[in-house]
């Protein structure tokens, strides 16, 4: 498991302030299971972001590629997680 703290650049005050995550891998023989765990309240939504928009496209992406994705929540902050499935080997 990786985790760091979020930085913010000094004096950038269009940003909310940083915070922790932690990103998780798992791999089994057929999936591999993405999850990023942070302590924001935040409810992820799937956005419909227009092709010229550089922003928005995240879940998305996850929902078309993944065989299957979610959001856990806990008392504090969530975890996002996606399960790809792994292709067949020769």
């Amino acid at each position: 498991m990786y985790s760091t703290r979020a930085h913010k650049a000094p004096g950038d005050h269009a940003n909310p302030p940083a915070r922790e995550f932690a990103v998780r891998l798992d791999v089994t023989d057929d999936l591999v299971r993405l999850e990023v765990r942070d302590s924001g309240d935040g409810r992820p939504e799937i956005q419909h972001a227009d092709d010229s928009s550089c922003s928005g496209h995240g879940l998305f992406l996850v929902g078309e590629l993944a065989a299957q994705f979610g959001v856990d929540h806990h008392v504090v902050g969530k975890t996002v997680w996606a399960a790809f499935k792994r292709p067949a080997t020769p």
